[in-house]
Parts: C-alpha cells; sequence; structure tokens
C-alpha cells in the first residue's frame, strides 16, 4: 500500500470532479481524498506514483509531494482471556446413562412401531395373477 500526495491546481468542480474519475479509475486504488484549501490529492493503493501524476498532468497541473507506505490501522489487542478452570471429568457410566436417558424416547418409538403387513395372493385365489417362481 502507497500513499501518493500531489498538488494539483484545480481551479473549478468540474475539472476536480474529472481528476478524482481519473485517479479513481486507475488500478489498484483503493482511495482519493482531495483537499481544496492546500490543493492536494491523496491517492491510496497499490499504485504507480509516476502513472498517477502522468494521467493527472493531462487534466491540470500536478506535482508530487509525497511518496510512502500508507500507515495502515494499528490493530487492538484484546485483553487476555482469563484462565477457565477445567472440567472436572465425568464417569463413563454417568455419561452413559445420560445419553440413554435423552434417547430412551426414541428407542421405544421404534421399538412399539407394528410390523408392515403384506399381503400374500395365491394362484387360487387370483387365477389370472402372475406368479414368479
Amino acid at each position: 500500500m502507497m500513499k501518493v500526495v500531489l498538488k494539483v491546481e484545480l481551479h473549478d468542480e468540474k475539472i476536480r470532479k474529472k481528476a478524482m474519475q481519473t485517479a479513481s479509475g486507475i488500478s489498484g486504488v483503493e482511495s482519493v481524498a482531495v483537499d481544496k484549501k492546500d490543493n492536494k490529492m491523496t491517492v491510496i493503493g497499490d499504485v504507480d506514483s509516476i502513472k498517477v501524476a502522468v494521467k493527472l498532468k493531462k487534466l491540470c497541473r500536478a506535482n508530487l509531494v509525497s511518496v510512502g507506505p500508507a500507515m495502515e490501522p494499528k490493530k487492538e489487542e484484546k485483553p487476555p482471556e482469563p484462565k477457565k478452570e477445567p472440567e472436572p471429568k465425568k464417569d463413563p457410566k454417568e455419561e452413559c446413562a445420560q445419553l440413554f436417558k435423552m434417547y430412551e424416547p426414541y428407542f421405544n418409538h421404534i421399538r412399539h412401531q407394528p410390523y408392515p403387513n403384506y399381503c400374500y395372493r395365491t394362484l387360487e385365489e387370483n387365477p389370472c395373477g402372475c406368479v414368479i417362481c
């Protein structure tokens, strides 16, 4: 990330808009800011400073003031979390008992389901039926 500061002569709003559009149209530009009071334009991104200056010189007078790394926001450090005491180990038999209690309704439901009724027909009942031997 580079921060390019240019001194530009922007006479009116129309030229300022064109200059901002031109600067933002360059690949790698992340932000463009114009300071009317000091007649400075700041371009931040992964760009070549000379390429930005040449593009802006087609619209107005532009001179490079400074080129340097963009200041990245400082990452806030989180305070260390207090150490939690490990949970006491449970007896495996108690864990199994809890699991059986949770799944008991499910098993009871399956256990009490009636078996499907199958219909058997013989050749005597339906003489036109198909029999596979």
